[in-house]
């Protein structure tokens, strides 16, 4: 069954220089190089600043993308169950490649398994283009000129070497333009951004300090603090009315002389808020008073 260009036929009509190039070109979309890639982008980004300011954040998120990515090609092939071009297990080695690397050599040229979607395609669009929006090198178009470079390049090599149709490898790059956009819709282009962004709504929803939530109760005082010894302890009364009686006093006595007067207040000294002397005797007489006329 065919389904468009690409195949064993147009490989074999390529010159072997080229389809050893391809061979190493595609090796760009495969799992090992790009869990060694995302592995190098770690270390180089606690290094150097410039390549990433979150290489952890940052490569946990490709690395995720990368297991996506093939998760879902996985689920696609078993679901399509569409075959390779036919020929696609088999390679010839050049002669110009020792004994020893002819083995190495069909590992690379060669696929097996289920054609539809290309993964090596679908694989390389995603981590790439994730890459592109989460590294801080360069600007993000050139970033994503040089994602789109890689993306067509591996694409390319995987009809080179006759394991894929046009088709396969077209579906693959639509297929993961699409995870990726998902991907970046929520993560909000950068896991570290969108990681601080969390943390910042958080923390907007958490109560200031000092302020209650709204619905919530206040617990009652505890018994050693000194809120719980105020409510304990007796209502003071205003300083207005706290020598009301002893003003009166004082006024009624000032009508009578200013000696009545002078000792009304020094009486007034002596006697609590009510009018009770520090003693503890009510004052029930007014103090005696001496008209003018008798001195």
């Amino acid at each position: 069954m065919t389904r468009g260009f690409g195949g064993a036929e147009f490989a074999s009509q390529l010159p072997d220089v080229v389809v050893a190039v391809a061979g190493l070109v595609t090796q760009l979309g495969d799992m090992w190089f790009v869990v060694v890639a995302i592995a190098l982008l770690f270390v180089l980004g606690r290094k150097y600043q410039w390549l990433t300011d979150s290489p952890a954040s940052d490569s946990v998120y490709l690395l995720a993308l990368a297991v996506g990515a093939y998760s879902l090609t996985v689920a696609l092939k078993h679901a399509f169950a569409l075959p390779r071009p036919p020929g696609a297990a088999t390679a010839t080695a050049p002669s110009w490649i020792p004994a020893l690397g002819r083995g190495a050599y069909e590992s690379l040229v060669t696929g097996d398994g289920f054609g539809f979607p290309s993964g090596h395609a679908l694989k390389t669009t995603v981590v790439y283009g994730g890459a592109a929006f989460a590294l801080d090198v360069w600007n993000r178009r050139r970033r994503l000129a040089v994602a789109g470079l890689v993306t067509a390049l591996v694409a390319a090599s995987r009809v080179f070497l006759g394991v894929h149709y046009t088709v396969d490898v077209v579906a693959g790059c639509l297929v993961g333009v699409a995870f990726l956009a998902v991907a970046i819709r929520l993560t909000d282009q950068r896991p570290a951004r969108a990681w601080r962004s969390r943390r910042a709504s958080a923390a907007s929803r958490s109560p200031r300090p000092g302020r209650r939530r709204r619905g919530s109760r206040s617990l009652p005082p505890r018994s050693g603090s000194s809120s719980g010894r105020q409510s304990t302890a007796e209502p003071s009364e205003p300083s207005e009315h706290r020598h009301l009686p002893s003003r009166i006093q004082f006024l009624a006595a000032s009508r009578q002389g200013p000696v009545s007067a002078a000792r009304s207040q020094s009486t007034s000294r002596h006697r609590g808020p009510l009018g009770v002397s520090k003693a503890g005797s009510p004052h029930s007489q007014a103090p005696s008073t001496v008209p003018r006329g008798s001195r």
